[in-house]
């Protein structure tokens, strides 16, 4: 039985393969992550059964970008002149981090 997370990876993959751009750069984002199988585990079950999954996962990606370029920015800052250091702040996923969602 699908659910709303099966519906979004569907959705994203065509649109991908498509090419259409109908689907939000951090869905595509989050759809070509492993983020997506990681979701399937038990503890997330009431979240893979609302209607709002698509506006968490656009929140949370926001929310790794925006993180994304302050440490980038930071880093080449303090990097004295190192180019490569950088590389490593694309990887970031998020892990070991706490979001405090105050609207829910």
């Amino acid at each position: 039985r699908w659910n709303s997370l099966d519906f979004l990876l569907e959705h994203s993959r065509r649109d991908m393969k498509a090419e259409t751009g109908t689907v939000n750069d951090y869905i595509r984002e989050f759809a070509s992550s492993d983020f997506a199988d990681r979701l399937r585990a038990d503890v997330f079950h009431n979240l893979m059964s609302t209607k709002t999954l698509k506006k968490e996962i656009q929140e949370a990606y926001g929310v790794i970008r925006l993180i994304r370029r302050a440490v980038k920015r930071w880093l080449q800052r303090t990097s004295n002149g190192e180019e490569n250091v950088c590389e490593d702040v694309m990887k970031f996923d998020g892990e070991g981090m706490l979001v405090l969602d105050m609207c829910s």
